[in-house]
């Protein structure tokens, strides 16, 4: 399917193909698949071996096209366009959170022309969509710190003395 992809966003854009990245365990290894990415991409296959390498992978390219959770919300909290080819429910509200819903596709009815046509306008819309996700992901950050404060406070000492009082009265 990436292959369709690839093709088809190079060929729509001519002037300048969208880096996308290619994760060999994923696809189809044999020999041809290998040589049409390497026609139509600037591209990545080397897979990552460690978080920092995985991190420079994402903030090397344009837009992430993944079906993989993971790197979808790295290249998120990258400030990078993405667009989810789903497996699971757990992609949705994923996208949806920092206002990127309609740019998750269930992989079991994946339509090659709309994915095309959303990465595209994904590349074109960069700047706008990379603010839109700051903003969301900062959001986030300001409640995921407020939560991690709340639970160390229940570690603090007093507290901790506190809660013994009160279970041995």
């Amino acid at each position: 399917m990436l292959k369709v992809l690839a093709a088809g966003i190079c060929a729509k854009r001519t002037n300048a193909c969208i880096n996308v990245m290619n994760y060999p365990n994923r696809l189809d290894r044999s020999g041809n698949d290998q040589t049409i990415y390497r026609d139509y991409l600037g591209r990545i296959d080397e897979p990552a071996h460690s978080v920092d390498e995985l991190l420079s992978q994402l903030s090397s390219v344009d837009v992430v096209v993944s079906g993989r959770f993971h790197n979808l919300l790295l290249a998120m909290a990258l400030g990078k366009p993405v667009m989810a080819i789903s497996y699971h429910e757990k992609f949705q509200p994923l996208m949806n959170g920092v206002g990127l819903g309609e740019n998750c596709q269930g992989i079991e009815h994946i339509e090659v022309d709309e994915l095309i046509g959303k990465t595209l306008k994904l590349h074109e819309n960069a700047s706008d969509i990379e603010l839109q996700i700051a903003r969301e992901t900062e959001r986030y950050r300001v409640a995921l710190d407020e939560q991690y404060q709340r639970i160390l406070q229940l570690f603090s000492r007093p507290h901790r003395e506190r809660l013994q009082n009160n279970v041995i009265r």
